[in-house]
């Protein structure tokens, strides 16, 4: 056992001497001795407080853009989409497999101004509800504004800096558990 003097600041653990960064270990038991106002609640996992908008606003706020030339609904407020994120433990590939809930209506839209004739995927409230994968041996929900956002929010949460959290929302979630083909790719329209 050893006994270290640190600072938590900005998510880091600091040596309070060197004011080096210091890292802990994974599954590392520690036993932290501070003031008992020094011990708070954690925060949800990504963005949770949002305003969370009906369907009626969130299709009036997309024709109030007048820079929006086309849009349409690809899903309802409550419809379970899912994404995984392949990880390799040593010799090991896992495969953690989440299940998002949309919090609001999920539309693609287009702009005339954009140079590829596609669709984009309009921002929507979302969750993480589960690793249905069951292969965090702990997990809480992370929270978004958007698919790409609740996808790096996810990564960063559990994996931390290790990889590259980013992704293209449209090629990675996907209806059916383990069917990673049913992607949302198949509603995006290219505009003539």
């Amino acid at each position: 056992m050893q006994s270290k003097n640190l600072i938590y600041k900005n998510g880091h653990f600091y040596e309070a001497n060197s004011n080096n960064r210091i890292g802990i270990r994974e599954n590392a038991k520690v036993c932290i001795v501070a003031l008992e106002s020094d011990f708070i609640e954690a925060l949800p996992a990504g963005k949770k407080k949002q305003k969370i908008k009906s369907a009626k606003e969130l299709e009036a706020e997309i024709k109030l853009d007048k820079k929006i030339t086309s849009f349409h609904k690809v899903f309802d407020k409550g419809t379970v989409l899912f994404f995984s994120i392949k990880r390799e433990l040593g010799d090991k590939k896992v495969n953690h497999e989440f299940e998002v809930e949309l919090l609001e209506d999920l539309y693609f839209f287009y702009k005339d101004s954009w140079k590829k004739p596609e669709e984009r995927l309009y921002d929507c409230t979302c969750v993480v509800r589960r690793n249905i994968s069951n292969t965090l041996e702990f997990f809480e929900e992370v929270y978004a504004k958007s698919l790409n956002e609740l996808h790096k929010a996810t990564f960063v949460h559990y994996f931390g800096n290790a990889g590259n959290p980013a992704c293209n929302a449209i090629d990675r979630f996907y209806e059916k558990a383990g069917k990673e083909d049913l992607n949302l790719s198949r509603y995006r329209k290219v505009i003539l």
